[in-house]
């Protein structure tokens, strides 16, 4: 994500929410320090502000042009959701294992809700967490909001 902002224009910010808790996925300690040694070895830039913080802790109205969901694919997925759909301000909604349960909920309410669904094909290949060819995410665009190169 920084690497596309920055490549696109000056004025930018990206604010990264994650309670930093490790899991299968991440098997080593995950810790904001860590989170912010990567940060700084790289992508150090003042614009990218780290807050530790789980997804139902943010406060109405999400205040986000474009959102990112990586986390609980259950309920709480749901939860934010309809928190995204309900800001005025979050125009993009990202987020992965769109074939998941609720994730694929997720993806019903905003084709419901007249979102533009901008996912590519859904691949998945062994291995998938590793290989770049794996394409598991959910892009939603709110309608008569500009296209994102």
């Amino acid at each position: 994500l920084v690497a596309a902002l920055k490549g696109r224009q000056d004025r930018w910010s990206l604010v990264s929410i994650d309670a930093y808790l490790a899991d299968k996925w991440v098997p080593f300690p995950a810790t904001h320090e860590r989170f912010q040694e990567n940060r700084v070895l790289l992508f150090d830039d003042p614009r990218l502000e780290a807050r530790i913080a789980r997804s139902e802790e943010l406060a109405a109205p999400l205040l986000f042009d474009i959102v990112f969901y990586d986390g609980d694919h259950g309920a709480e997925q749901i939860r934010f959701a309809e928190q995204v759909l309900a800001s005025p301000m979050v125009n993009l909604f990202i987020f992965d294992d769109r074939d998941f349960e609720y994730p694929a909920r997720c993806a019903e309410k905003f084709r419901a809700a007249g979102w533009l669904d901008l996912s590519l094909p859904l691949v998945r290949v062994p291995g998938d967490k590793m290989a770049p060819e794996t394409q598991t995410l959910g892009i939603f665009k709110r309608p008569d909001t500009p296209v994102y190169g």
